[in-house]
């Protein structure tokens, strides 16, 4: 498949993924008023996720099994999942829906933050205001193709 196929693949998965994402907050509020407690929303929710992500998984050939080792931190990973899913639907119960996921999608900047000072990572201020064909993949001169041609460093920004 030929790059803007995988670009125009690309977009629409991401179309898709944040549509869907971002009405979240709209269904998990209509049920909670609806008379279902957070635990009766995120199960029903991750319940059909699970279904779906099964079936998807068997059709396309997926192997599902665990070494053993790794059973640990599949379920530490899911454990801090569903304390992060099932806190911010307490948080809708609580405060307005996009205070709520203003505060929880802040985790990018903890992530840097954390990178920072545990990994040593280096940390750019970037201004997050370009034009098209300055952003275009196409343009070899971009931020984004210097900085893959620099792989010995490993760099977060955060836009201002």
């Amino acid at each position: 498949m030929n790059i803007s196929m995988n670009r125009i693949k690309g977009i629409l998965y991401a179309a898709v993924s944040s549509s869907t994402f971002g009405l979240a907050p709209f269904f998990s509020i209509t049920l909670l008023l609806a008379g279902f407690s957070a635990f009766e929303v995120l199960s029903y929710r991750w319940g059909v996720a699970s279904i779906v992500l099964i079936v998807f998984g068997w059709l396309s050939g997926c192997n599902f099994r665990l070494a053993g080792k790794d059973w640990g931190v599949v379920f530490l990973l899911s454990l801090l999942r569903a304390v992060t899913s099932f806190s911010l639907i307490i948080a809708y119960q609580n405060i307005a829906s996009g205070v709520a996921s203003t505060i929880h999608f802040m985790y990018p900047l903890a992530v840097a933050l954390a990178m920072m000072f545990f990994f040593r990572e280096i940390l750019d201020r970037a201004v997050c205001y370009r034009t098209e064909t300055e952003n275009s993949l196409q343009n070899k001169n971009s931020h984004y193709h210097r900085e893959q041609k620099k792989k010995h460093t490993r760099r977060n920004f955060i836009c201002i």
